[in-house]
């Protein structure tokens, strides 16, 4: 079965509440850093350009590239977010 495709206000919604959630639990946790960072691009980037035709797809392909330079931490961040971004 073909599933419909999430609204992107929604997911803009869910990695919203995603960012504050994990940016509020770590908040001096410093291993994590780069993990909120990229989220934080992702939250911006899908706020700035909610209508481009590609932007799911090419914030999946980033946060999948960058995940490789993270820690172990950073890496559950990142596979949980790009849960969020599908």
């Amino acid at each position: 079965m073909f599933k419909k495709p999430r609204d992107t206000q929604d997911i803009i919604g869910d990695v919203k509440k995603f960012y504050v959630s994990h940016s509020m639990a770590n908040l001096g946790n410093t291993s994590v850093k780069k993990g909120l960072q990229t989220i934080a691009l992702c939250l911006l980037s899908l706020e700035s350009k909610p209508d481009e035709p590609f932007v799911l797809r090419d914030l999946r392909n980033m946060v999948y590239d960058l995940s490789k330079a993270m820690n172990q931490e950073e890496k559950k961040l990142m596979k949980e977010l790009l849960k969020l971004l599908q």
